[in-house]
């Protein structure tokens, strides 16, 4: 019993395993299929180029492609992109660049499969970055500029264009703020630059001036000092000139002195080698008496020059006086040099210091009186883009109030002259029938008399009594009575249905191609929303021929009239086509930050539109 248990359990849990693993497999089966089928359809290619308003491409400028939420690719340093979009997924391409406001554009693949089989035509735009700036509100940028999906009125992948007019107002508000504030801010950056470089040359010109009297001042103090201590090295010259000369006359006074005491003692030898005998006698009072005169000429001869080295000596110490006081002079004068040059140096820097201070303070002053002048400015043409913008809506809510009444104006007039025709039509066509019917009545009253006459059988019909000829007539004239009572159609403007005989199905086809081509324009068709033209490559065009050269297949004529004229920072060119008393208006507005679009008779239109019918 216990071991059959076991078993139960062992196969319920295998059961339960298998099961779950066949779930597991057939899941795997089935999306390993659906994504075969979707990796077998053809992709969704998307292109274009990013631009940099005053600014360029390098490392920072950034292209991200994300699906459904997740990086998938990453492009940097370039402009241009180029991407495979898979179906039924949801994808952001995401545009920035450090310092610049960022901007996304969502793509929805999503897409019939039978239609996504086919395969779509490329798409291109282009988005343009502007670099952030204070005082403008970029939340909005958080969402995407636009977003491309399938459009079922067109079949094909194209704007979501109720995402675009819900955004549109708020994305050119901010981006013209942006542009205008950049604008202004370079302008104010321009004027700092010319301010600061002027100032720049200024307190260049004034260190030049400043350094050039300096070299000046340098120049003549060293001048002074060369001739200082070309005057020490004379006086230095000439006291060692002196001393020399002192030298040189003690020198040979002392030469003179010493020869002439050898004279004397020679003489005196003499006179007492000529007394010897005198001498021999008085010997111990002569020697007694020469060693005093010797003595005493020794003594005056050292007292002598003594005195003379003690003069010479004296003339030392006094020119070495003289030189230490030329040396104090000339270092109190060095020192009084530098300290007046130390105190000039002081109060040039204490000069240029308070310059400094003051042009400081008129530069905050000035930049005080220029944001408040910028407030003003700004204030005021707040007031008065708020003026221009009432205006142009009461212009616009005047404007299509008298196109209103212009238009109804203009059906009544119609209705009246539809009226007026169909009148004068019926008129013309009962005097038509009035004239027919007489000329009926004389035609048989001609053929009864036929008949009276003798006529040969086989010229007379069998059926009605009349000849071949006049049987021939009568049918002419009743075709002619048959056409003539066919209801015409009025063209549908002012004038008739102008018929081309003898051309009827040409006239019919270029009418068919004509409505066709109009009908096809009147889809809504709504450009990038803000910073890119409409430049897309859809293959095949509509239609083989323009609406001009459909308009002369069908014997229309029209005029065609270009104006040009600028409102704000818009630059607007007008085309006017006439056909019939019909006008057709043709917009191309070129925005001041780079948004072009395109209009036919209020609505958004087509590149391809703007150049096959109203380019000439």
């Amino acid at each position: 019993m216990f071991f059959s248990i076991n078993i139960n359990k062992i196969y319920k849990k295998l059961s339960k395993y298998c099961a779950k693993y066949l779930v597991y497999f057939f899941l795997a089966l089935f999306f390993s299929y659906e994504l075969s089928a979707q990796e077998g359809m053809p992709a969704f290619n998307v292109y274009g180029r990013l631009g940099i308003e005053h600014g360029k491409i390098d490392q920072d400028a950034k292209i991200q492609l994300k699906r459904d939420g997740k990086v998938v690719q990453t492009i940097k340093g370039e402009s241009k992109f180029n991407f495979d979009l898979t179906i039924n997924h949801e994808y952001l391409v995401v545009f920035s660049k450090d310092g610049y406001v960022s901007k996304s554009i969502k793509i929805k693949t999503n897409a019939p499969s039978d239609r996504a089989e086919i395969g779509f035509a490329p798409f291109e735009f282009e988005v343009n970055l502007f670099e952030q700036v204070e005082g403008v509100n970029i939340v909005i940028f958080n969402q995407p500029v636009a977003v491309i999906d399938y459009r079922e009125d067109i079949d094909d992948m194209d704007y979501d264009t109720d995402y675009t007019k819900s955004v549109q107002n708020e994305f050119r508000e901010a981006t013209e703020q942006a542009m205008e504030l950049i604008e202004e801010k370079k302008k104010q950056e321009e004027k700092q630059a010319k301010a600061n470089a002027k100032a720049n040359a200024k307190a260049a010109e004034e260190a030049k001036k400043k350094a050039e009297q300096e070299e000046k001042e340098r120049k003549e103090a060293e001048r002074k000092a060369k001739e200082e201590e070309a005057k020490r090295l004379a006086e230095e010259q000439a006291a060692e000139e002196a001393r020399k000369k002192a030298e040189a006359k003690a020198a040979e006074e002392a030469k003179k002195k010493a020869e002439q005491e050898e004279k004397e003692r020679k003489e005196a030898e003499r006179k007492a080698k000529e007394e010897e005998a005198k001498r021999l006698a008085e010997e111990q009072a002569a020697e007694e008496a020469r060693k005093k005169a010797e003595a005493k000429a020794a003594e005056e001869a050292k007292k002598k020059a003594e005195q003379e080295e003690k003069e010479r000596k004296e003339a030392e110490r006094k020119a070495k006086e003289e030189e230490a006081k030329r040396l104090a002079e000339a270092k109190a004068a060095e020192e009084a040099k530098k300290k007046a040059e130390a105190q000039a140096a002081e109060e040039a820097k204490k000069k240029a210091e308070q310059e400094e201070k003051e042009r400081k303070e008129a530069e905050r002053q000035a930049k005080e009186e220029e944001a408040k002048r910028l407030a003003e400015e700004q204030a005021a043409e707040e007031a008065r883009k708020k003026s221009e913008a009432k205006a142009a809506e009461d212009a616009k809510k005047k404007a299509e109030q008298e196109e209103k009444e212009r238009k109804e104006a203009e059906r009544m007039a119609q209705e009246e002259e539809a009226k007026r025709l169909a009148k004068a039509k019926a008129a013309e066509e009962a005097k038509k029938k009035k004239q027919l019917q007489a000329k009926l009545e004389e035609e048989k009253s001609k053929m009864a008399t036929s008949e009276a006459k003798d006529i040969p059988p086989k010229q007379k019909n069998t059926n009605t009594g009349l000849s071949a000829s006049d049987q021939d007539k009568r049918n002419k004239l009743n075709t002619n009575i048959e056409s003539d009572r066919r209801p015409r159609k009025a063209s549908g403007f002012e004038n008739d249905e102008k018929r081309k005989t003898g051309n009827g199905m040409l006239e019919e086809d270029a009418k068919n191609k004509l409505a066709a081509s109009l009908q096809a324009d009147k889809r809504p068709r709504k450009a990038s929303g803000f910073e890119m033209d409409e430049k897309r490559q859809r293959g095949p065009s509509h239609y083989d021929k323009s609406v001009r050269d459909l308009l002369k297949e069908a014997g229309v004529e029209f005029d065609r009239k270009e104006e040009y004229f600028e409102h704000g920072r818009k630059k607007i060119t007008k085309v006017t086509l006439t056909f019939d008393a019909k006008e057709i208006i043709y917009k191309k507005v070129v925005h001041g930050w780079g948004g072009v679009f395109y209009f036919k008779e209020g609505q958004s239109a087509s590149l391809e539109t703007w150049e096959s019918e109203a380019m000439p």
